[in-house]
């Protein structure tokens, strides 16, 4: 059983519990230049890459400043979860591991980015890295996923009273503000062999994956991603008790051989105390809490 009772968000449960939109997926990989934000840098690199959108990650690399936030307590009941106060390095310091979807909001490239670092002389932090108030203090190397024919579209969504991405078609808009379509229909692009995800409150983050992965005719699978969880078990090692978290993904998979119930998910994840938890989720026990996005990649179609 979930560690936390559902989280109740303030609007009406959508009807549909994921988004999801088919790609092509190839490897991309290029350059955050020096003096660069984080935003500007992963933009620059999506639409140099000709792709519609990506999944990115860079397991080093200094910046100076930077800065983020880490989930908190909402300060009134119009959210179910808000952000901490901003924590600011002006000195810099350096990224341990983050991830980033890289997307579009207002017809303009967007990044919401996960991950940990450390601040000169500080402790390992984690959180939701503000992207366009970090900047490389060096070139940093990033690779990552590239999507051609999904996109993720950041939209009002009335469920959470947040403005989040969702999964769609790259034809019914990347670099264009589709938010008032809602649309959460799957898109198509040329011979797909991946998926651009999000997923909604209250449903166990391996037990959902897995399910669109069955439902894709996909036998094993390669998933990267970020997300917020509402409590969350681990094989090993103590539990996460926070109703609001921020993960990345360090390792995530598909095998219906092996378990077609549920996906795996390696996870680096922070409380709203800044405790920092990594490990192997727990199926069944993992409850999404705000959102999840994810690049899903077939390993092997059953199809």
């Amino acid at each position: 059983m979930p560690l936390n009772p559902p989280i109740r968000h303030p609007g009406p449960a959508a009807a549909r519990r994921d988004a999801r939109a088919h790609a092509r997926t190839r490897p991309i990989a290029f350059t955050i230049e020096e003096g660069e934000t984080v935003e500007e840098g992963l933009g620059r690199g999506l639409r140099a890459s000709g792709c519609d959108s990506a999944y990115i990650e860079f397991d080093g690399g200094r910046l100076s400043p930077f800065a983020f936030v880490m989930p908190a307590a909402a300060p009134d009941d119009r959210h179910a979860a808000w952000y901490s106060p901003t924590v600011q390095h002006d000195a810099g310091g350096r990224v341990l591991f983050a991830g980033a979807i890289v997307g579009w909001r207002d017809g303009e490239t967007f990044v919401h980015c996960h991950g940990s670092w450390q601040a000169k002389g500080g402790p390992v932090e984690m959180g939701h890295l503000l992207c366009p108030d970090s900047r490389a203090a060096a070139p940093i190397e990033v690779r990552g996923t590239g999507l051609h024919g999904a996109a993720f579209i950041s939209q009002d969504d009335p469920e959470t009273c947040f403005r989040l991405f969702a999964a769609q078609a790259a034809a019914a808009g990347a670099g264009n503000d589709n938010s008032e379509t809602g649309s959460d229909e799957a898109g198509d692009a040329r011979d797909p062999d991946g998926l651009a995800v999000t997923l909604r409150p209250n449903q166990d983050v391996c037990a959902a994956l897995a399910a669109i992965c069955r439902d894709e005719g996909f036998a094993r699978a390669e998933i990267r991603g970020i997300g917020s969880l509402n409590g969350a078990i681990f094989e090993e090692g103590p539990a996460m008790r926070s109703y609001a978290s921020e993960f990345v993904v360090l390792e995530g998979c598909y095998d219906a051989a092996a378990d077609p119930e549920a996906a795996r998910l390696r996870i680096l994840v922070v409380d709203m105390d800044g405790r920092v938890f990594e490990g192997w989720l727990a199926p069944g026990e993992c409850p999404v809490c705000v959102t999840c996005e994810f690049v899903v990649t077939a390993a092997n179609s059953a199809t």
